[in-house]
């Protein structure tokens, strides 16, 4: 009797287990299918990593670059920027002269070049989610037609899955540069998922580079770092910077398109009353308002949180 009775809890125990399993695999799965980005922390070859990852499949994701609010030569919080923007993601950008403010490389800005510098590589996002990343020697012309959005920021980490670094070649001569510093960077995968990652964890150019090929990253750029390293998710600063920044890289969601000059349907007039003075209601097959086409605000607190498995996120 007892030896049925351990073995009928023994059975119910590995069902229930199994149970669990199956509803935790399938929170994991559907969230960044629901969502398109998700935040994760991890540790990475010893490295700890703050990373959102991006699903730039999804078409209501935009990649863009957004200045301090004064513009050119001038700088903003970190928090404010964040508050101002209301991205789902935001990360450090470009390097900039912490005396003038200027930026030391170009930023393009809704298709448009804003900014001009001859030093970095070239980070170019296309009106169709796409990203490219090329090594560009110091003060080489880029040529951003049909960018929707860019920088210039380096040096280059991986290009074609391989890591490639030429810090000198694009400009970078500060020594400072070259040791053991808190960093950011940005890649993406093959599966075309945009990688925004901080590090936590004082490396250099090649141990950085080495990181983002691990996350799965087949290109990637190093952009600026030290005490300007910032990373943010859903409206919440996950990584603090050290300063005030000039511009810095934001995933928004897209507006919904209305067209200028749409005509607005007009609303039918009520039918005169009755005899007995009550008034007839319109036909329910003809609207009383015209459409209002509205927005809902973003709900950042319903973002996902929780560290899935990143094998399953990339490769989804």
């Amino acid at each position: 009797m007892s030896e049925n009775i351990v073995r009928g809890t023994f059975v119910l125990f590995i069902v229930l287990l199994a149970l669990l399993v199956q509803v935790s695999l399938a929170q994991a799965s559907d969230a960044p299918a629901a969502f398109g980005a998700t935040f994760i922390k991890h540790r990475v070859l010893g490295i700890r990593v703050h990373m959102v990852v991006v699903d730039l499949n999804d078409p209501s994701y935009e990649v863009g670059v957004a200045l301090s609010r004064g513009g050119l030569r001038t700088s903003e919080s970190f928090v404010s920027m964040v508050n101002r923007t209301r991205p789902v993601a935001a990360i450090t950008g470009t390097f900039f002269c912490t005396r003038s403010l200027i930026p030391v490389g170009d930023i393009v800005i809704d298709g448009r070049r804003v900014h001009r510098g001859p030093i970095g590589a070239s980070l170019a996002f296309t009106f169709d989610n796409r990203v490219a990343i090329h090594a560009a020697g110091k003060g080489a012309r880029i040529d951003w037609t049909g960018c929707a959005a860019g920088l210039r920021s380096g040096p280059q980490l991986i290009s074609g899955g391989l890591i490639r670094i030429d810090a000198r070649r694009e400009g970078f001569r500060d020594r400072g540069l070259f040791g053991r510093r808190l960093r950011s960077a940005i890649g993406v995968t093959s599966k075309n998922k945009l990688l925004l990652v901080a590090v936590r964890t004082p490396v250099t150019f090649s141990e950085l580079a080495k990181v983002m090929r691990r996350l799965g990253a087949v290109e990637a750029v190093n952009l600026d770092g030290g005490s300007s390293t910032a990373l943010s998710y859903g409206g919440k600063i996950k990584v603090w910077p050290g300063r005030r920044l000039t511009n810095v890289i934001v995933v928004t969601k897209r507006k919904p398109f209305v067209p200028r000059n749409a005509p607005v349907p007009i609303a039918a007039p009520l039918p005169a009353p009755r005899p007995d003075g009550i008034s007839a209601s319109p036909p329910a097959s003809v609207p009383t308002k015209p459409p209002v086409v509205a927005q809902a605000p973003e709900q950042h607190a319903a973002l996902p949180e929780k560290p899935f498995s990143m094998e399953r996120l990339l490769n989804r």
